[in-house]
């Protein structure tokens, strides 16, 4: 089945097959997932398509692609949540959300920010907060208000448009050190492989907007 649909540059693919039908699942960038279903159909005409991956953007699709290889991303709840409280952030705005562990013991986060552009932010650990245990049961926000003592503030900027905001889990700190804070999608995903390779996690991901603030304003009227 994955010989038929031959490679494709950011995707990460498993199938099965059972009682007639191909079931696809793992991640897929967004502009391939109408051809591989097509490929498929051709190749096995007797086949129900089930087409499961999910079709992410580039260049979002690579980091998601490793965590799929590595086992890390699974379609059972993972035991770490992101609380996001919009969708739509605004230039200037401070970005914050909420991560929710449910693991049984303390775990260490990994959080991390890819832009549209191949940038890739990370919130924690920083040079600043090296502390990424989470408790069991426990929450932590990420993001400080404006003003408050001792917390690091994340104001929107650009570039503007679709993010990802990506959680990683694992039982230690994923990596032996700090990565810079601002890095690319380039030089982050290799690193991530390689500590993958070494140490099981699981992940969890959302997207959102940023626009600049005279979009917003315009919208508004």
């Amino acid at each position: 089945v994955l010989e038929a649909i031959g490679t494709i540059d950011c995707a990460a693919l498993t199938a099965s097959t059972s009682e007639g039908m191909i079931r696809l699942a793992g991640i897929l960038p967004d502009a391939e997932a109408s051809a591989a279903t097509r490929r498929l159909a051709a190749r096995f005409p007797d086949f129900r398509i089930a087409n499961e991956a999910r079709p992410v953007a580039r260049p979002f699709c690579a980091p998601l692609a490793a965590l799929w290889r590595a086992g890390a991303l699974s379609a059972e709840p993972a035991p770490i949540r992101i609380d996001i409280a919009k969708r739509r952030w605004v230039e200037e705005e401070v970005f914050s959300f909420t991560v929710a562990s449910e693991a049984p013991s303390t775990a260490y986060l990994q959080v991390s920010l890819v832009d549209a552009e191949g940038g890739v932010v990370h919130l924690l650990p920083t040079p600043r907060t090296l502390d990424a245990a989470i408790a069991p049961g426990a929450s932590r926000r990420i993001g400080s208000d404006r003003g408050t003592r001792g917390g690091e503030v994340f104001e929107v900027a650009a570039p503007f448009g679709k993010n990802l905001l990506l959680v990683l889990a694992a039982e230690r700190p994923l990596f032996a050190n700090v990565r810079p804070q601002v890095e690319t999608v380039a030089e982050f995903v290799p690193a991530l492989e390689a500590a993958l390779s070494r140490r099981a996690a699981s992940a969890v991901w959302t997207m959102f907007d940023t626009v600049p603030r005279n979009a917003a304003a315009s919208g508004a009227r």
